[in-house]
């Protein structure tokens, strides 16, 4: 009887998948969600991307441009390198979903086996970071894409620094990582793949200071 009214009601969750757990920290962690809405806007989509970890709905938002220029492109002698349309033409921007980003930024310490540091721990470290998640992104396909019609590639780079004289100043970043973004839209999924595990506790450490209180 209470499947059936929440199901009359529309309160019975869709399904999701369920986030891992990471067994050996040397492993990388990737993450699926399924894309549970999609709201256009201009040149871009917003997509609602949603998951479980145990029994917690978990997740944030992302919004993308819905067009894509080829990202890679094959020289005279066969060699494949990046084009130079890879860049793609605006940000993506990862954006906090009210308790779905919360939950998520409590959960990744135990299914990732690594424990938050603090904004603290990084030069010059900012007091927050704002829960709108700012990546340039570079895609990573042949070819021109349209995200509704074909799963891509996209890598992402986050920076978050404070402003310096000298650009050429690596330890004026307060954070950098890299992640791999793959949206499925025909199949209503979307990844979020760790780059190298390497990276992992500057990206949590950056989940956890946007989305964590």
């Amino acid at each position: 009887m209470a499947n059936f009214l929440s199901r009359l009601f529309g309160t019975e969750r869709p399904d999701l998948p369920q986030l891992p757990q990471l067994n050996d920290p040397d492993d990388f962690y990737d993450m699926c969600f399924a894309v549970t809405g999609i709201i256009p806007g201009g040149e871009d989509l917003t997509l609602t991307c949603r998951a479980l970890a145990g029994d917690k709905t978990v997740g944030f938002d992302v919004t993308l441009p819905e067009h894509l220029l080829s990202g890679l492109e094959t020289d005279a002698e066969g060699m494949v390198g990046l084009s130079r349309n890879a860049t793609l033409p605006r940000p993506v921007t990862l954006t906090a979903a009210k308790g779905a980003s919360l939950a998520l930024a409590r959960a990744l310490p135990g299914l990732t086996l690594c424990r938050p540091r603090g904004l603290g721990s990084y030069l010059d470290a900012p007091e927050l970071i704002p829960p709108a998640l700012t990546f340039t992104g570079i895609h990573l396909e042949e070819g021109d894409r349209s995200l509704r019609d074909s799963a891509t590639r996209i890598k992402l780079f986050y920076e978050h620094g404070l402003p310096d004289d000298d650009p050429e100043d690596e330890d004026a970043l307060v954070l950098y990582w890299e992640a791999f973004l793959i949206p499925d839209l025909p199949n209503g999924l979307l990844r979020l793949d760790e780059k190298d595990p390497s990276y992992r506790q500057e990206m949590l450490d950056t989940l956890i200071a946007a989305w964590g209180s």
